[in-house]
């Protein structure tokens, strides 16, 4: 839950951060200082999911790793971390990178509205996989 809590929060941060910055880059700014605080609750809920599925493990003597429906919610535990790792860093040092370039403000240069669509992507892919462990959860198939 905090996992796809913190990561909603920061896919509306994001929306409402180009909102602003199409007519204020100031105000832009000032929506983007929440934003660092985001990935580290978000490491903080991964965290957790894997430790309370490896206790899960450890209480039930391995029973739930049997079944179809964990390993795949491990496996697409796992490729929510590796998006997170790989595709929002490089996302979000671009993002920095070229919004501290970007002198002209409300222009949106191809290579920014690239990386808007980039990390709109990355949200909504990360937003689909944990819904997709709320539905493994849930409906446990074997």
């Amino acid at each position: 839950t905090i996992v796809g809590g913190s990561t909603l929060v920061a896919f509306v941060v994001q929306n409402q951060f180009w909102k602003q910055y199409e007519q204020d880059t100031g105000k832009a700014k000032g929506v983007m200082v929440a934003a660092p605080k985001m990935p580290r609750i978000t490491m903080i809920g991964l965290s957790l999911l894997i430790l309370s599925g490896m206790s899960m493990m450890v209480i039930t003597q391995g029973v739930f790793g049997a079944q179809l429906w964990f390993r795949v919610k491990m496996i697409v535990l796992l490729i929510i971390i590796i998006n997170a790792v790989i595709l929002s860093r490089n996302n979000g040092a671009m993002l920095k990178r070229l919004i501290a370039e970007d002198t002209k403000g409300k222009a949106m240069n191809p290579e920014l509205t690239s990386a808007k669509w980039r990390t709109r992507i990355f949200y909504l892919i990360q937003l689909s996989l944990i819904v997709t462990i709320f539905v493994l959860s849930v409906f446990k198939f074997n």
